[in-house]
């Protein structure tokens, strides 16, 4: 299964985000952009395994905010 790197709108909802994926079963890593851009707010991202479909509903389900998302991330 291949990894997304989900971007957050702030460290708060980054961590929000984590928390509610893990309680799904997802695994899930925090961490700071290195490749954020302007306008990634906070920069802060979330490296999720996992299907995007089903981790981009509960996201917005629970108004969290999605800048953007990459898919084929590494984990390191």
């Amino acid at each position: 299964m291949e990894w997304t790197t989900v971007y957050i709108s702030s460290v708060t909802n980054a961590m929000r985000g984590k928390a509610l994926l893990e309680r799904q079963g997802f695994t899930v890593h925090m961490q700071r952009s290195s490749h954020a851009k302007e306008t990634d707010g906070c920069g802060y991202s979330l490296l999720v395994r996992g299907e995007v479909q089903p981790i981009m509903t509960l996201l917005n389900k629970a108004g969290i905010r999605v800048l953007r998302t990459e898919h084929g991330g590494v984990r390191r």
